[in-house]
């Protein structure tokens, strides 16, 4: 009988063995040095807090696989980031250029009597980069034509807009724009003090490998004054 009970008891300890993950690793493991590896990659997904239920863990694995050596303090820090980014950030800018410290015609250039009367028009896209936090940079795009005579330049009609989020400054960590409204117009369209306005209403995505860890609304208001449309 003894002998019996004691082979059932290797038995269920067997079994429990073979159902036991042979790489586990604790979070109480993981420091800010360590090497986020795809063996341990789900613990450290759970030590920061980022739901990867819904995700399938072998494509988790094979983004780290593909990922330059990172450390869990680099992506914490990447993280915390996107976590306490506000709910609603307001950009204004008003880009001004090297024209603004000449003195600037503000009559109608139309109606101004000039030694040529040749006039040059076309069409220009002017940026402009913005840091959010620490964590990434937005390109905001907007295309415009304009008209250029020997006694001004001025904007004169607002066309497409766009924007873009650049590479993460952490490898591993990833953004995209997964919502974008915009709205654009030219300001005192023919005079020399025309300007480009764009209100750009957008939402950044994070995410962890793969792994969505939160949506960052931005509100921008920018301007282009006539200094950018040369050189043309």
């Amino acid at each position: 009988m003894l002998k019996k009970f004691m082979y059932l008891s290797f038995l269920v300890a067997v079994s429990f063995a073979a159902i036991m993950p042979i790489n586990t690793v604790s979070a109480a493991n993981l420091s800010s040095e360590t090497v986020v590896t795809t063996d341990n990659v789900h613990q450290v997904l759970e030590y920061l807090n980022v739901d990867a239920s819904n995700y399938n863990d072998a494509e988790i694995e094979k983004k780290v696989e593909s990922t330059p050596e990172v450390t869990v303090g680099e992506i914490e820090e990447a993280v915390t980031n996107m976590q306490q980014a506000p709910e609603e950030v307001n950009v204004e800018f008003s880009s001004t250029s090297s024209s603004d410290d000449l003195s600037v015609n503000k009559l109608d250039g139309n109606n101004l009597v000039m030694q040529a009367t040749s006039e040059a028009t076309g069409t220009k896209t002017v940026s402009r980069t913005t840091l959010q936090g620490n964590s990434y940079r937005v390109t905001y795009n907007q295309t415009a034509s304009y008209s250029s005579t020997p006694a001004r330049e001025a904007w004169e009609q607002a066309y497409g807009s766009s924007a873009s989020v650049s590479d993460s400054l952490v490898d591993g960590v990833n953004y995209s724009i997964t919502s974008e409204s915009y709205s654009a117009k030219v300001e005192n369209p023919g005079y020399s003090y025309s300007n480009l306005n764009q209100k750009a209403d957008i939402v950044v995505t994070g995410y962890l490998f793969g792994v969505k860890v939160g949506d960052t609304p931005i509100y921008a208001d920018l301007n282009w004054d006539t200094g950018y449309i040369l050189p043309y």
